[in-house]
């Protein structure tokens, strides 16, 4: 009895202090990019190139990498530009809001939005509801309710824990690597169901970009990221990619996918425990829209 009494200190202890050192470090380490939309370099015009509004999450923004290395500063760098309104966050939702609010329309010609893989991370049908009731939510607003039971209600609250995240996170990435992600969880669902759910709430976008590109003189990019530490693991993005394999007058598609084959594993990711594109892709995704744009502008 003693004996199974120190084992179980020992272990609450192990735990205790995991606890605390994962608290410590997330609390002292800055994880968030910050959005600085509102610093007037953001809102960059360019008299004599093509001037952007770019759209993303934290992919786009440049999570983990310096100011300079990120996208919207690697494409003024080329002599465009940029109104920077990516934020990390962001999802589908979050675009279609923010072009809507967009005062500015008249002066971009293009539309450039980095469309992470898990962007289809919001309810159902909440861009179907938009123009039924005409209604522009504020970021945020939108979250899923945890209507699980039993068990699978409880999962959630063990991830408040810093540990068991962390741990299950470094798992879950090491199974995914080696090609055996679990058959459960939101990467399960981003890669097989939710673009077939969320395919009326696409029908709302892919009108919204019809009457842009017919109101006004621009053209819109889609550049598709999936996570940059899984570059050698193409199937996990494949309902990904053919959601976008369309041909839409005035609507350009990169595939990050095939931009970045035959890559070095690591070669592209902040680490192979986080899938951000580090500063060497950032630089490479800004050369690919770049150079897309001096195609369709030397072709009109």
């Amino acid at each position: 009895m003693k004996k199974i009494i120190q084992i179980t200190l020992y272990f609450s202890a192990f735990l205790l202090t995991g606890e605390f050192v994962f608290r410590v470090e997330s609390s002292l380490v800055k994880h968030e990019v910050l959005d600085v939309r509102n610093n007037n370099s953001e809102y960059s015009l360019s008299s004599e190139g093509s001037n952007i509004l770019l759209l993303g999450d934290s992919f786009t923004k440049g999570l983990g990498i310096t100011e300079n290395d990120r996208i919207a500063n690697q494409l003024r760098d080329k002599g465009l530009g940029v109104i920077d309104s990516s934020t990390s966050g962001d999802n589908w939702v979050d675009y279609y809001r923010k072009i809507l609010q967009f005062q500015q329309m008249d002066t971009v010609d293009f539309i450039v939005i980095g469309v992470n893989w898990n962007d289809v991370g919001f309810p159902t049908g909440s861009l179907v509801n938009y123009t039924k009731n005409l209604e522009i939510l504020p970021p945020g607003e939108l979250k899923h309710k945890n209507t699980k039971k039993g068990i699978a209600r409880i999962i959630p609250n063990i991830y408040a824990s810093k540990l068991a995240s962390t741990l299950s996170s470094y798992f879950q990435n090491e199974l995914k690597r080696a090609g055996f992600p679990l058959p459960v969880g939101n990467f399960h669902y981003f890669r097989t169901e939710a673009y077939k759910e969320h395919s009326k709430d696409f029908e709302v976008i892919y009108s919204k970009f019809s009457e842009l590109t017919s109101v006004y003189d621009l053209k819109i990019i889609l550049y598709l990221m999936p996570d940059f530490n899984l570059l050698n693991r193409p199937e996990y993005f494949k309902t990904f990619s053919d959601e976008f394999s369309f041909h839409r007058s005035n609507v350009y598609v990169i595939n990050g996918l095939d931009s970045f084959k035959g890559n070095k594993e690591g070669e592209y990711c902040i680490s192979i425990h986080d899938g951000h594109p580090n500063a060497v892709a950032s630089k490479k995704i800004a050369l690919d829209i770049s150079l897309l744009i001096s195609q369709i502008s030397s072709e009109f």
